[in-house]
């Protein structure tokens, strides 16, 4: 049964997950994975929209029903950490067969165990926060000098993104235990609040620049990084905030059983939009050149989503399937 739901959380994981794709397919279909970094669209997406899902998940966790502490790591490693190495297996298994690199077949796994990035450091995020909960050590004072002290760390594999998303768990949760609720009926305070994020959101975006990728320039704590890490942080917290509370208001006002679904089927369009662009932007010959080019991405973005939610759902009728591939062991509601 799951009519436990927070149906307001689903709508605003079907807006976050849209983005994601949009994001995707600006970067595959319009541009061919090239030269896609300057894209206006992109920039606006790219600049808050996985902070924004981050802060989803930490928002979510909060609502879990509470389990021993062994058991919500065994239910976490299932559902995050699974799906990494299966998919892994998977893209190992591709590359050995049809590919013509000199990769040992552990290289491979190793190589690929990172494609779901975020799924990795979401585990890695709620873990820190289960640690801190345990000691009860989880005050938002405590919480921040954890941002700053991981920050601290040197890159390596995927740390980057950890500690660029991990901040935003942890706002996400705190959000949560401190009593807000998406959608609730707006009030003269937050609507203030609303503005002032997208204000900043705006500001950010005027700077934005190249360099201010994660994926470009990493989190390392140089002085010619320093800026970018900073801009990334109060970009994403601008977006996010502005996000929550206006997606929020729309889930309210414009419900829709769609973009609901898709936020209940999050987990399959992530897994399987990474797989699917991997392979269909090498057949793409280039850059789509035209008018109007990006209202049709974000019309494909939709149609993508709504296709890849429908595949991954059909794993649900194989127990294991569903569970190897996404973590799920029963169908949503």
């Amino acid at each position: 049964m799951h009519d436990h739901r927070n149906r307001t959380i689903d709508y605003l994981k079907g807006v976050a997950i849209l983005l994601v794709t949009f994001g995707h397919c600006i970067q595959y279909f319009e541009y061919a994975n090239q030269s896609f970094w300057t894209d206006p669209a992109f920039k606006s997406v790219y600049m808050f929209h996985m902070p924004f899902f981050m802060a989803l998940s930490g928002f979510a966790a909060g609502q879990s029903k509470p389990a021993s502490v062994g058991t919500r790591i065994r239910r976490r490693s299932v559902a995050l950490l699974l799906p990494c190495f299966t998919w892994a297996l998977i893209y190992a298994l591709l590359s050995s067969t049809f590919g013509h690199g000199m990769e040992s077949f552990g290289e491979l796994i190793a190589r690929h165990s990172t494609a779901l990035w975020f799924l990795i450091c979401l585990f890695a995020s709620w873990l820190v926060v289960l640690i801190l909960e345990e000691l009860k050590w989880d005050r938002i004072e405590v919480l921040a000098m954890a941002s700053v002290t991981i920050l601290v760390i040197p890159d390596f594999s995927i740390m980057a993104f950890f500690k660029y998303t991990f901040p935003f768990y942890c706002i996400g949760r705190e959000a949560f235990r401190r009593g807000w609720r998406p959608g609730a009926p707006p009030k003269i305070a937050e609507v203030v609040v609303m503005l002032a994020f997208v204000a900043v959101f705006l500001a950010s975006l005027v700077v934005w620049n190249d360099r201010s990728y994660v994926y470009v320039s990493g989190s390392n704590i140089t002085a010619g990084n320093l800026e970018n890490i900073a801009l990334r942080f109060v970009a994403g917290l601008g977006g996010t905030g502005a996000a929550a509370i206006l997606i929020g208001y729309l889930a309210r006002f414009f419900p829709s059983r769609f973009v609901e679904r898709l936020g209940q089927g999050s987990i399959y369009i992530y897994v399987l939009q990474i797989f699917m662009f991997s392979v269909v932007y090498r057949l793409i010959p280039g850059p789509m050149d035209m008018p109007g080019a990006t209202i049709a991405i974000a019309v494909s973005a939709v149609l993508v989503a709504g296709a890849l939610e429908a595949v991954g759902s059909l794993a649900t009728y194989c127990w294991l399937l569903s569970i190897c591939l996404f973590g799920r062991t029963g169908r949503p509601a």
